[in-house]
């Protein structure tokens, strides 16, 4: 069934005329903000994707479910390595890709762990890509979701320079493949936006500045027409694909994470771990 989520979006605010959105990780000069956000609460309806089962469908609407069950645990970096070739070994299969390849991987709780670095809690606030301390793949790295068009070519020269001509001459697609670490999630799920719904002028460029890298990529001013969709007790085998960046489509698909209307009974807390691939066609219209 339908739920009514409180979303946040970035503030409407004439500055972003201006001034463009900006966070700066790692240190700053004295008197100097890290980030200049500022959102702003929408009470939305989130529809149950699951009586709505025309709608799943990555080139349609930039985000789908597919099933794809693993047996790894996801609680150790053996685990999780392991997990993504097998991630990499189903995207490409599923969706006929050349190559697929993994840039990042965030694993968040609703339970903080300060001694864990892999660990950060749930986005709260609507965008497409965030800044996200999370692990490079092989390596310990802060890094984010690219998902303007500069902000994707960007991340695929920064991660991948060798094969970067190759990857920007054909069909890419910066996608997240997120799921819960348990069965079922009631707690805190993750709510997509249908592609088709947005419109260029709800998308504002943000910058995101690191040491040795910096980026572009989209925060999200709120409209009327966006169609929001969640997947009740989504399980651990029913993985999400999300759009970020499609170079053909132009595609992107904000997302955000919600609090669930209170429940009587007690749920186990939001675990999910995202997996963020370059997926790359050869040509533009495969």
């Amino acid at each position: 069934m339908s739920v009514h989520g409180v979303l946040n979006y970035l503030s409407p605010l004439d500055k972003w005329e201006e001034i463009k959105p900006y966070e700066i990780s790692g240190r700053v000069a004295p008197g100097q903000p890290k980030n200049n956000f500022e959102f702003t609460p929408h009470d939305v309806i989130i529809h149950d994707a699951r009586q709505s089962p025309l709608l799943n469908n990555l080139e349609e609407n930039g985000f789908e479910w597919a099933t794809h069950v693993t047996e790894e645990s996801l609680e150790t970096e053996t685990s999780i390595s392991k997990h993504i070739k097998e991630m990499e070994a189903f995207i490409k299969q599923h969706l006929r890709a050349d190559m697929v390849k993994t840039f990042q991987y965030q694993i968040r709780k609703r339970v903080f762990d300060v001694q864990d670095p892999r660990v950060r809690p749930p986005s709260n606030f609507v965008h497409v890509g965030e800044y996200m301390s999370l692990r490079r793949y092989g390596h310990s790295a802060h890094g984010m979701i690219d998902v303007s068009r500069a902000g994707a070519e960007a991340r695929i020269r920064f991660s991948f320079p060798d094969e970067a001509e190759r990857i920007l001459d054909g069909r890419y697609r910066l996608l997240s493949l997120w799921r819960p670490l348990f069965s079922p999630l009631e707690d805190y799920p993750l709510a997509v936006c249908d592609a088709n719904s947005v419109e260029d002028s709800d998308l504002v460029e943000s910058d995101y500045i690191y040491p040795n890298f910096e980026s572009e990529s989209l925060l999200v001013k709120q409209s009327e027409r966006h169609k929001w969709f969640y997947l009740p007790g989504q399980n651990k085998d029913e993985l999400l694909i999300i759009t970020n960046y499609d170079s053909r489509t132009q595609q992107c698909v904000p997302h955000c994470g919600f609090e669930l209307p209170k429940s009587a009974k007690s749920v186990r807390l939001r675990e999910s771990i995202e997996i963020k691939v370059v997926v790359f066609n050869k040509t533009e219209n495969q």
